[in-house]
């Protein structure tokens, strides 16, 4: 280990109290945060004061709707991680898709979505939001991932870190109670620490002050198998333990063990063990690359350290912190709930005493001197009653001897101020009325949409820190995946062609990735905005249909129950029949049949066409050759009758 006990004891004991004084306003608001969301919105003193006082107590809570308004948001817009290669090659690729399968199984296996939901909500509420990764092998031997959510009331911080999601901090605190047996179920050396040491109720001598359990509760009990010699007086913790865990890192010289083709094959941060590998494989080269952090986790108890340990990523915190505004001038984080207090406060107080001032009218009252009625209590008894006759004594009348009281006037501005006090939450606030699902019946719908988003503006803070701390929770989780994991059960998770691929390559580190945070494809909002415009472009496009179908029940808000039967039936329309397959295989060869017989006689009647064609185009020119042997033998025979007049006219 990187310090011994002694010097990680008292370095956790400075630095938890100091944390622990920093933190103290903040813990004080966020109870108060707590107790105004869950409509505990009276004082104990005001209420003993009002008890009193016999007047009403009244609260009307204006501040949980917010709340639920805004986490209902990040309900409906749930966003998931994505991991990206940097290099843009087929491998890489692969290997991100590899990734991203394994980190949606995590997620759903660990119930991701809801913890981080309810850090959300502590976030909102009081500033701050955690959780927590960690591998547990309780239910799973194999290793389990899991992420719950801790109370923010229960994190001390280092009060020197000013960023976002407190990503600069040094060290933090977490406050566990527990009991004895998940004490010892931690480990081997908590077991020890149980049977070796006596429990503490606190740590470092005290607890935080608004813890209810102030200690273990300790009965005494006889051991029923032991033997009689044996001591029976066995004590039983049957209340919690606090177990402080504490949160650091420490700059340490790192080594690497590089291979002879220049393959990084280990990292370390033993000197000695570097030396002693340089000296046992000599091809191997022993390279230092300089001081890097090393992060480690510390449990205490009673003002002992239990045990110290490498954290479960080296590299980082595994705890992760999503914060609201800050405040500069106390250095503390704050929610959506700080500004609302004191409106909603004081309507509470006006409506309180108005109500006391109409009570208190109700009636009237009056004057009257002694002797003025005859029976005075049933006088008293009976004044309220309007039809009663009350008799009165004396002398003097009795407009003298008895005088109404008049009524104290109500205020008239306490009806202005009650309704500016009451409107001016949303003000304070940034949540319109149609972040809350209200709206004018006579608004227009794009109106509507356009105050949301400006609504949704206001609100981006929140939503931007929930970014930055799942980007930095998706960054841990590659190392939750690689070594919790691994790549044996991961085949066993990825599709097939994942599985094919994850049998020649090798699981890089954060190093070679880019970590997107995207809107999550099942989320409801989502879902339905997509389902809409598939639909629409269904309506311009029908023949896509059975093209698109399986995409749109995919996003449509139907149950998934139902999605999943629609589907397959679709599937099972789709797989053909063997018997009317070979019906329409044979159709299909008696067409081609016919085809070809048809084509064959149109060839045949084709061929007898032409050749009669070039008959009747052949009669006349032979026609013209006879007309020719006609002509030359009357032009020989008229030749040779011409000759021979000639040879008489000459004989």
């Amino acid at each position: 280990m990187p310090l011994s006990d002694e010097t990680i004891l008292a370095q956790a004991k400075a630095r938890y109290l100091l944390s622990r004084e920093f933190a103290e306003p903040f813990r004080q608001e966020a109870r108060r945060s707590q107790e105004f969301v869950a409509g505990h919105q009276i004082s104990k003193e005001d209420m003993a004061s009002l008890e009193r006082d016999k007047r009403p107590a009244v609260v009307f809570n204006f501040i949980g709707p917010n709340i639920k308004a805004i986490t209902g948001m990040e309900r409906g817009n749930r966003h998931e991680i994505k991991y990206m290669p940097r290099e843009k090659s087929i491998t890489d690729g692969q290997v991100a898709n590899i990734y991203n399968q394994t980190c949606k199984w995590v997620f759903d296996r660990n119930d991701n979505e809801f913890h981080e939901s309810r850090a959300f909500r502590d976030m909102c509420i009081t500033g701050m939001g955690w959780t927590q990764t960690r591998a547990e092998f309780f239910d799973d031997p194999d290793g389990k991932i899991v992420s719950p959510a801790i109370d923010p009331l229960r994190k001390l911080w280092d009060p020197s870190a000013r960023a976002e999601n407190l990503s600069d901090r040094r060290y933090d605190f977490t406050e566990v109670l527990m009991d004895q047996d998940s004490f010892e179920a931690m480990g081997k050396e908590f077991e020890n620490f149980v049977k070796d040491n006596t429990l503490s109720p606190n740590v470092f001598g005290e607890l935080l002050n608004d813890d209810l359990v102030l200690g273990p509760i300790v009965e005494h009990r006889p051991d029923g198998y032991a033997g009689g010699d044996s001591d029976t007086d066995q004590r039983q913790f049957l209340g919690k333990i606090a177990v402080l865990e504490y949160n650091f890192y420490v700059y340490e010289e790192v080594f690497q063990l590089i291979g002879p083709d220049g393959k990084v094959m280990n990292e370390f941060v033993s000197k000695a063990r570097a030396s002693q590998l340089k000296e046992e494989v000599p091809e191997f080269q022993v390279l230092s690359i300089g001081k890097q952090r090393r992060y480690y986790k510390a449990w205490f108890n009673g003002n002992e350290l239990v045990a110290q340990q490498p954290n479960n990523d080296p590299k980082a915190f595994t705890d992760y912190c999503v914060t609201g505004e800050f405040d500069p001038t106390t250095g503390q984080w704050f929610g959506v709930v700080r500004s609302m207090i004191d409106p909603s406060n004081w309507s509470n107080k006006l409506f309180m005493q108005l109500l006391h001032i109409i009570n208190s009218n109700a009636k009237g009252g009056f004057f009257f001197k002694k002797g003025a009625f005859v029976n005075k209590a049933k006088a008293l008894a009976d004044w309220a009653k309007g039809n009663m006759g009350i008799e009165v004594g004396g002398e003097n009348a009795i407009d003298q001897m008895v005088r109404e009281r008049v009524p104290t006037p109500m205020p008239t501005a306490i009806h202005e101020l009650l309704l500016f006090v009451t409107g001016i939450i949303p003000r304070v606030s940034g949540f319109n009325m149609e972040l809350l699902g209200m709206s004018g019946k006579d608004q227009p719908g794009i109106l509507e949409h356009m105050r949301k988003q400006a609504g949704m503006t206001i609100l981006a803070p929140f939503f931007d820190s929930l970014r930055f701390y799942r980007r930095a929770k998706g960054q841990g989780l590659i190392h939750f995946m690689k070594t919790y994991i691994g790549a044996d059960r991961i085949s066993r998770i990825v599709d097939d062609e994942s599985r094919a691929a994850l049998a020649t390559l090798s699981l890089p580190d954060i190093d070679k990735f880019d970590v997107f945070v995207e809107e999550s494809p099942y989320s409801p909002n989502l879902k339905l905005s997509n389902f809409i415009m598939l639909s629409d472009f269904l309506q311009t496009q029908p023949a896509l249909a059975g093209l698109i179908g399986d995409l749109i029940l995919e996003q449509s808000p139907l149950p998934a129950p139902l999605v999943q039967e629609i589907k397959k039936r679709m599937e099972a329309s789709r797989k053909p029949d063997p018997e009317r397959t070979a019906r329409e295989t044979r159709k299909m060869i008696a067409e081609i049949v016919r085809d070809e017989m048809a084509a064959m006689r149109d060839r045949a009647t084709a061929e007898l066409t032409m050749a009669k064609v070039d008959t009747e185009r052949r009669k006349p020119a032979q026609f013209q050759d006879k007309l020719d042997v006609d002509v030359f033998k009357e032009g020989l025979e008229a030749g040779q009758t011409l000759l021979q007049t000639r040879s008489q006219a000459n004989g």
